[in-house]
């Protein structure tokens, strides 16, 4: 299970628990003092695990209320630390406006965002 924080913390919990796996600032390459602030997290979908992978702990997206949407792994390695995720992919969905929403297909194939 993820959860975002309002402080741009996410989580990745133990769903029987509610154990914290992971946890680490969301952050972007671009971001600046006070930007998490200024552009939250509004959706959050971590993707199930189709084979097992002794790497990762999983893999999410995220995306902020100015269209800002990433795909980040988190890896096993970076849980005891609060070092950053694994590789990402970066890029806008909207360009004007707040974003609302996002939902992901039950294939986990295709995305859509809102608002």
């Amino acid at each position: 299970m993820a959860v975002a924080r309002k402080n741009g913390v996410v989580e990745l919990l133990n769903p029987l628990n509610g154990d914290a796996l992971a946890a680490f600032k969301f952050s972007r390459t671009d971001q600046t003092v006070g930007a998490v602030e200024n552009d939250p997290l509004v959706a959050l979908h971590l993707f199930r695990k189709h084979a097992p992978d002794l790497t990762t702990l999983g893999t999410f997206l995220a995306c902020t209320e100015k269209g800002k949407a990433s795909v980040r792994s988190v890896a096993k390695e970076n849980t005891a630390s609060d070092s950053d995720v694994g590789p990402s992919s970066t890029w806008d969905v909207c360009n004007k406006g707040t974003l609302q929403f996002s939902s992901v297909d039950a294939g986990e194939n295709y995305a859509m965002f809102g608002g």
